[in-house]
């Protein structure tokens, strides 16, 4: 979220964008970067529709693809995100963001073998920070490393622990309890 003295910068830019967009019905960039500015202020409805109206108006434009992507990934539509970004590596493979995207997308969706691909990919292709995740990712393909463990599955969740057995069923039992609790408080939530 940006800061409060970039917030001014964000909502002069967002005018000019949006002046610029009316005045260039057909020219993507304006809606473009409405669309980045829109992600940027957590607006992510406003984003998805400057997104894909720039996409509409030039669908070679991969960078509009891959902020579309997040847009979607942001609202939670996983499955549309990751078209998204298909779309745009399909246009151009060398386009790291998308992989980056992806990779997220893949993660969130629970193949991490796929999002451990892209992010290995992005690296390859210029992308920095995806340290922590190429390790989440890792971690869920390959396991924490640990020479034993103890694992407990309960009906929400799996849980593995280097330490005992009774601990791994300890958490689970706590964490059910938690979700219980959390599910009467918050049930719009689950």
């Amino acid at each position: 979220k940006p800061q409060a003295g970039q917030m001014k910068k964000i909502t002069a830019a967002i005018k000019e964008f949006t002046s610029a967009k009316n005045l260039a019905p057909k020219f993507a960039p304006p809606r473009y970067y409405l669309g980045v500015m829109y992600v940027w202020t957590m607006e992510y409805e406003k984003a998805r529709d400057a997104l894909k109206s720039a996409c509409d108006i030039n669908p070679s434009f991969h960078q509009a693809m891959v902020k579309l992507a997040e847009a979607y990934w942001r609202l939670k539509k996983v499955d549309k995100a990751l078209a998204e970004c298909e779309r745009a590596i399909g246009i151009a493979p060398k386009y790291g963001p998308a992989y980056t995207i992806r990779g997220v997308c893949r993660l969130k969706s629970g193949d991490a073998k796929g999002a451990l691909a892209d992010f290995e990919q992005a690296k390859k292709l210029g992308e920095e920070g995806l340290g922590e995740l190429t390790e989440m990712a890792k971690h869920e393909v390959e396991g924490p490393g640990w020479k034993q463990t103890f694992t407990c599955e309960t009906a929400n969740y799996i849980v593995t622990t280097p330490v005992s057995q009774e601990l791994a069923d300890d958490i689970g039992k706590h964490a059910e309890v938690i979700r219980k609790t959390y599910t009467k408080i918050f049930p719009e939530i689950v």
